[in-house]
């Protein structure tokens, strides 16, 4: 079991401070995931997926059967960019809720919505660290990574 509890906590004093999520929600652990919550949300993701965002993933057809893999995607969603509930969905509406999948997700969204964050690691994502990323791939697990984070939020796609 790996936890990562170093100075990622802080004191803070605003009226705006929501408190830390539980443990496994914060993003530095990969007992988050929760099979049956995915499940649960099939529907409604994918419903976002195939008739809002109107989603296309393709290469699907490289990846391996099992084990680690780095999965990189194109982070051009916008600043409050779906990417990575909409990869998770893509994920296990391909592969099943059961075969985890670990996203990295930008940190600020743990400080600017804990509820969407803890939603999110119900679903597979753990923080966008380089622990995180060499923890869930030691322990023979995928990761998807979006790099450039808030710099490609609106790159085009090619």
């Amino acid at each position: 079991m790996n936890r990562f509890t170093d100075n990622h906590t802080e004191h803070h004093t605003d009226n705006n401070y929501a408190p830390p999520s539980p443990p496994d929600l914060d993003g530095w652990c990969l007992q988050g995931r929760d099979p049956e919550f995915v499940r649960s949300l099939m529907p409604v993701l994918g419903w976002f997926y195939q008739h809002y965002f109107r989603v296309k993933m393709d290469g699907w057809q490289h990846l391996r059967d099992s084990g680690r893999m780095l999965i990189v995607g194109s982070h051009n969603g916008g600043l409050a960019a779906p990417d990575m509930h909409m990869g998770l969905y893509g994920w296990a509406d391909r592969f099943g809720c059961d075969r985890p999948l670990y996203g990295l997700m930008h940190p600020k969204v743990w400080e600017m919505s804990p509820p969407v964050a803890t939603q999110a690691v119900r679903c597979g994502a753990i923080r966008a660290h380089p622990r995180m990323a060499i923890a869930a791939l030691q322990a023979d697990y995928p990761v998807l990574v979006y790099p450039g984070g808030q710099k490609m939020c609106f790159a085009p796609t090619i």
